[in-house]
């Protein structure tokens, strides 16, 4: 048998065949010289014989005989000589020569073979990837077209119909074989695939030339800016915000049912009215088609049922609904003020709502109202609510905010002085005449507003005596005048005349608090008489080194001062001597002294009597403070508001009291004029231009050291409220450490000597203050011995109710804070994603702590043995601390009113009480974070309840303060918030949990506190780990449009602050900048936002006049912004807010020379407080 059977078949020629014969072929070969073989296996499709080439040539010089199919086909079959299909040029020469040249053919398969041999070695470096070969798909066959038809499909390159001859008019048409479905959803053609033809002849041509007749279409100027939406158009945006036209009712029965109901509501097929009509116009005549409905009803002689067209319903949208809801209400019940200022708020919503599908506001081509349509729509509104409220002082007050843009400032004082005649005891319209008048530019002066203050309050100690008789209400007028007092100072202070304010604070505590017992039951004016000579006498005052007060100076009069109680100036003439020894500008001196002489001078200057010294030696006038200066705002204060008046004061000076409940009531009545301080609402220094924390001098510290004495021993008999004022010592001298290296030594001196006094010895809230600041300034170290130490003392019931407030309180915060430093938790507030706690010993940790709060229960010493552990024991400590709580919610209801120290410790008991109950709980509970948080909600129940009939703070309500109550109890409840908060952060620290337990306390708190600062942080700080702003910036968004308040405000500024320090901070590490380069962030979506914010706050009536807002915009548009931006938002500053001199200050430190010759006369003009003048540094200088 031979090797290769397939060479050796019969019927072969004898000359030997080669295994390649298509591929050996000479073209000049001879065909008889050929043989075609058998190799069918080996064959290349490419290559075909010369008489088969004969048959295609045959068959491409026929005539169109054939099927549409096989023309379809022969069409897409022909191949150039290497398989690859023909171009179009090749098979028009072809058509053209009509024969098929082989030397033509081999000079192509040359030109093809080396342009393939180039394409493989240019990608030849890419044998790795593969080339994806054309898919082809096969060519579809339509059966149903006719032979004429089968022309377009062959002349498939052809424009015109005259180009293919034979083909008539009706078959002049292609199949679509990739067709647009959503042309038959819309029912036409997208507009831009329309043809338009546009005229280019201007006349008429067969016109006489007389006769100008232009046939070119005029362009509409307004058609260029529709825009032609076909899938959003106006209808359907009409119909996703109209209402549903049917609710289906849905019963139980059918929820019950078998799951094929539950999966799916049945709706039955209605056809619509148009469909109806279009039915019934195909069944009858085919004219009734030709007609409208109102010719076809003459022509049946019936008419048009006008009761039919009434009663088709108009569509609008839901706040069209809403508005006419608004108005059917107050047309029942025009006597509702409440309603109308809500329907007032409510048109806000206009300026944000797309207007633009309505069809009364499509003749106006707008999508949102204009801020003037809407202003004059709101003052509209409320003179109609005023016709029907004559006597409502809201709505006049509210309608006065509106006007003051349009109406002169005399017009509006006069309209305010009416008011206040009719209603004299009403505060909060004193608030507004005072805050109008000090606002306003072109009438302001310090002179002018001081007057209108001392007016105020004259006219207030008249009915609060009962000399005048008024029908208005004096309930709280006592704290409301405290409360203006407040403001009066606050207002001296950023005028710059701070030795006016804290002389008035240094008089009206003399006034009250060391009043001659003969002189209780004076009059106000006879009082007055006698305090003049006491003020001019030179006697030391309140705060003052060896100060005695008022009633030792009347029952000793020969007493003369010492120069120890003579003013606590200083000597800053080398300070000065070393700014001026600078190479800075003078604008820039200038500065430097002026803030340098505000920080010193800041107690009123007296002559020292022992130097023979008078009035007339003070080289600055405006440091003295005379009797006139101070006898206009002097009022009696009832006792149960010495204490809170000492608070008032503390703070003015700049004590820390930002924790827990030591002034909380106080810190209630900050209105936005008084703030022009990041400090004074956030203790980040995001903004450090405008951080503004009081500079604690020596003179200063010395002067609150000796105050705090004085008010300790003057509340001795107070045991409450002598606590609290030691507390605060504590915290101050901690605040006046905070930065030096030597801190914790001097902290444990000053601690163990006011612990030394007999009435602290056996304090345990004074005991638990010390330990609370050790922990956080020296750590568990210095602080666990410290608390060990005070438990140990305590011996017997010190949890009982009849116990007083400050041991109860101080037992159970001593007892809290020894469980937290066991498990290790930080002190103070925790940051988001803080650093975990490792503790390597955590089961004997947990078995400690949980004998620390069981001794608090049992009333057992901490350093007995820990007996074993039972869960039986567990769960009836778990109860007993469970009963304690609830009791203690029983009675606050009877202790929360006033502000007294007892009111205060009592408060911070019952939350010192719930923070031990969750911690016991996450020590002992199976669901550990489940069930300590439920202890809080539980809690806040039981606080809620006790609001439930008093009326809570008001966004818009311009009364800074509510009543004790209230505002006792909103304190416990942000704090029960931060306690529930803090919980999931420790849980989060220790353990894990997931993040929407956080942000779910977190909502929860900004419910009820939708501007606190620290739970506004605490969210920011939470959306801002997550790297997508989108929740945080539809927040801000969200409650900026119901309405603004400082804190939010500011809070939502400094987000986007934090964001620019972010980036800024980046682009340092990923050194993008030079040497010495500074940071240049181009403008930004954050920039545009914090524009957009501080738009929103000079639009409202709340923060339009806060210094702090328009100290932030200024900063931050000029560190990231436009210099000539920050220009003039600087002198908007100064038309808002011209009393803050802060702001005149911030204005010659961003803009400098050229600014400050304008500022120092605008301050003069003004009669702010000027330290020192331009001629004063030029003399100096010389």
């Amino acid at each position: 048998m031979p090797l290769f059977p397939i060479l050796d078949q019969a019927g072969e020629t004898e000359r030997p065949q080669k295994l390649f014969p298509a591929a050996d072929v000479q073209i000049g070969t001879p065909e008889h010289l050929v043989s075609p073989g058998n190799f069918d296996w080996l064959s290349n499709s490419s290559y075909k014989p010369e008489h088969e080439q004969k048959n295609i040539k045959k068959v491409h010089d026929s005539p169109i005989e054939t099927t549409a199919s096989s023309e379809i086909s022969c069409d897409n079959q022909d191949h150039s000589p290497k398989g690859h299909t023909k171009s179009k040029r090749w098979k028009a020469d072809d058509e053209r020569s009509g024969t098929n040249d082989e030397e033509t053919e081999r000079d192509e398969v040359k030109k093809h073979r080396k342009k393939t041999k180039k394409e493989k070695h240019k990608h030849k470096s890419k044998k790795h990837k593969h080339r994806r070969s054309r898919s082809r798909s096969p060519v579809p066959q339509y059966s149903n077209v006719t032979k004429k038809q089968t022309k377009v499909f062959k002349h498939g390159d052809k424009v015109f119909i005259d180009e293919i001859p034979g083909l008539e008019a009706e078959d002049a048409y292609r199949i679509d074989r990739k067709p647009n479905k959503n042309n038959y959803i819309y029912g036409s053609v997208v507009d831009r695939h329309v043809a338009k033809f546009k005229r280019h002849v201007d006349v008429c041509l067969a016109a006489d030339d007389q006769l100008a007749v232009s046939l070119r279409e005029q362009k509409d100027q307004s058609s260029r800016f529709k825009s032609h939406n076909r899938y959003y158009n106006k209808e359907n945006r009409k119909l996703s915000r109209s209402a549903p036209d049917e609710v289906i009712p849905i019963s139980k029965d059918c929820l019950s049912g078998s799951d094929s109901a539950k999966e799916f509501i049945s709706v039955n097929k209605i056809k619509s009215e148009h469909q109806n009509q279009e039915d019934g116009q195909l069944k009858g005549d085919v004219r009734d088609q030709l007609m409208d409905g109102k010719s076809l009803a003459y022509v049946q002689g019936t008419g048009v049922i006008q009761s039919q067209q009434d009663n088709k319903p108009i569509v609008r949208s839901e706040l069209w609904q809403k508005n006419a809801d608004y108005n059917k209400r107050l047309r029942e019940n025009p006597k509702d003020v409440k309603l109308w200022l809500e329907f007032v708020k409510f048109q806000d919503r206009f300026l944000y709502e797309d207007l633009s599908d309505e069809d009364h506001a499509g003749s106006m081509n707008v999508k949102k109202l204009p801020k003037q349509v809407v202003h004059e729509k709101k003052v509209m509104i409320l003179k109609k609510a005023m016709e029907a409220n004559s006597s409502c002082v809201s709505l006049k007050l509210r309608y006065l905010e509106l006007c003051q843009g349009n109406l002169e400032a005399a017009e509006v004082n006069k309209e305010l002085e009416s008011l206040l005649f009719v209603y004299p005891t009403d505060t909060t319209l004193w608030r507004q005449y005072l805050l109008y008048n000090q606002s306003h530019l072109a009438t302001f002066s310090v002179t002018r507003v001081c007057k209108f203050y001392s007016t105020c309050i004259q006219k207030l100690i008249g009915y609060q005596e009962g000399s005048v008789f008024s029908h208005g209400s004096t309930d709280g007028l006592d704290r409301n005048m405290l409360d203006l007092f407040v403001q009066y100072c606050c207002f001296l202070r950023q005028a710059g005349h701070m030795e006016k304010a804290v002389g008035c604070f240094q008089a009206l505590l003399e006034f009250n608090l060391y009043c001659p017992a003969s002189l209780e039951s004076s009059g106000h004016q006879d009082k007055q008489n006698v305090f003049e000579s006491f003020w001019d006498s030179g006697i030391s005052r309140v705060g003052e080194n060896n100060a005695k007060g008022w009633q030792f100076w009347s029952e000793n009069p020969g007493e003369l001062p010492s120069s120890a109680a003579l003013t606590l100036d200083t000597d800053i003439e080398q300070e000065e001597q070393e700014l001026l020894g600078r190479n800075d500008p003078k604008w820039r001196i200038w500065l430097n002294m002026e803030l340098l002489r505000g920080s010193v001078h800041w107690l009123p200057w007296r002559p020292d009597v022992s130097k023979d010294e008078t009035e007339e030696d003070c080289q600055d006038v405006e440091r003295l403070v005379l009797f006139d200066d101070v006898s206009g705002v002097l009022f009696t204060l009832p006792k149960w508001l010495h204490f809170e008046a000492v608070l008032q004061f503390l703070l003015f000076l700049g004590v820390d009291t930002s924790s827990d409940f030591i002034i909380s009531s106080v810190r209630s009545i900050d209105c936005q004029c008084n703030l022009d301080r990041v400090s004074q609402i956030f203790s980040k220094n995001l903004l450090p231009e405008c951080h503004g924390d009081i500079k604690v001098t020596p003179h200063l510290k010395t002067y609150i050291n000796s105050l705090l004495e004085q008010m300790v021993s003057y509340f001795e008999n107070d045991v409450n409220s002598h606590t609290v004022l030691t507390t605060l010592r504590l915290r101050f001298f901690k605040q006046c450490i905070k930065d030096s290296p030597s801190g914790l030594k001097q902290l444990k001196k000053f601690g163990k000597s006011l612990l030394k006094e007999p009435r602290n010895r056996s304090n345990l809230f004074v005991w638990s203050e010390y330990t609370a600041q050790l922990w956080e300034v020296g750590g568990v170290l210095e602080a666990r011995p410290v608390v060990e130490t005070a438990l140990s003392m305590q011996s017997g019931s010190g949890s009982a109710i009849e116990v007083d407030p400050g041991t109860r309180c101080g037992l159970v915060r001593l007892h809290r804070i020894l469980t937290e430093i066991i498990l290790k938790f930080p002190p103070g507030d925790l940051r988001v994603c803080g650093d975990r706690i490792l503790d390597k010993d955590s089961e004997k940790s947990s078995q400690e702590a949980r004998w620390g709060l069981q001794c608090l229960v049992k009333e057992k010493s901490i350093k007995d043995p820990v007996p074993f552990e039972n869960p039986l024991i567990c769960s009836w400590t778990m109860k007993k601390m469970r009963k304690m709580l609830e009791c203690y919610a029983e009675n606050l209801k009877t202790e929360v009113h006033g502000s007294s120290g007892k009111c205060v410790l009592t408060l911070q008991h019952f939350c010192e009480l719930t923070r031990c109950c969750v911690l016991y709980a996450w020590l002992t509970q199976v669901d550990m974070l489940k069930e300590s948080i439920g202890i809080v909600d539980w809690a806040l129940s039981k606080i809620q309840l006790l609001l439930s009939n008093h009326p809570s703070l008001d966004p818009d309500k311009k009364q800074p303060r509510c009543e004790p109550l209230t505002s006792n109890c909103l304190t416990v409840l942000e704090e029960l918030h931060r306690i529930k908060v803090r919980m999931v952060l420790c849980h989060m620290l220790t353990l894990s949990a997931p993040l929407s337990c956080l942000r779910s306390a977190i909502n929860a708190a900004l419910s009820d506190f939708p501007y606190s600062s620290h739970f506004l942080w605490l969210f920011t700080q939470t959306e801002m780990k997550m790297n997508v702003s989108g929740h945080l910036d539809r927040f801000f968004t969200h409650h900026l449009k119901e309405g603004t308040q400082p804190n939010l405000l500011m809070m939502a500024i400094l987000s986007q602050v934090q964001k620019l320090k972010d980036l800024e901070e980046q682009m340092k590490k990923e050194n993008y900048l030079k040497q010495g380069e500074d940071v240049k962030i181009p403008e930004t979506s954050m920039i545009h936002r914090i524009r957009s914010y501080c738009d929103v706050g000079r639009d409202n009536n709340l923060t339009r006049n806060c210094p702090l807002l328009w100290r932030a915009c200024l900063y931050t548009e000029m560190k990231y912004g436009k210099r000539e931006r920050a220009k003039g938002l600087f002198y908007q500053a100064l038309q808002h807010c011209p009393w803050a001199k802060v702001l005149y200050l911030d204005g010659v430190a961003m803009f400098g020379e050229e600014n400050v010759t304008d500022v120092t006369d605008l301050i003069i003009e003004k009669e702010l407080r000027l330290q020192i003048p331009l001629e004063e540094v030029d003399l100096l200088l010389e």
